[in-house]
């Protein structure tokens, strides 16, 4: 994919729908973001919730196409994210640390046997 490409359509996306939570795309592209939420956008156009008066909306964060009808649902919806991106993050910090303890533990099992190694 071209980065000049990538750089025309992220502006796009930033200028129709405004800034985006979450982290940016890794595997889809700017466009295919943009045109799958320019679609949901379009489809609940011009709806509102009968009872509340609510504006329909979609979801900000990047890639999520949800449908939000009330204000309660948007609330419950972007707690989940913000679990998930919890959730995710101690995941990563704790692979980190396994991966340290790891390269540390074969540092130490390296250093004693060349040690051992060395005596004989």
């Amino acid at each position: 994919v071209d980065s000049r490409s990538e750089y025309f359509w992220e502006d796009c996306y930033i200028k129709k729908f405004g800034s985006f939570q979450g982290s940016r795309p890794t595997q889809k592209t700017w466009k295919d973001l943009f045109v799958r939420k320019y679609i949901t956008e379009q489809s609940i156009r011009y709806k509102r919730n009968s009872r509340s008066g609510y504006k329909y909306r979609t979801c900000s964060y990047l890639g999520c196409l949800q449908i939000l009808r009330t204000s309660d649902q948007e609330r419950k919806h972007t707690a989940m994210h913000q679990r998930l991106a919890r959730e995710s993050a101690k995941r990563e910090r704790k692979q980190r640390t396994k991966k340290g303890q790891k390269t540390r533990k074969l540092s130490r099992n390296t250093g004693t046997k060349a040690t051992a190694k060395e005596t004989r």
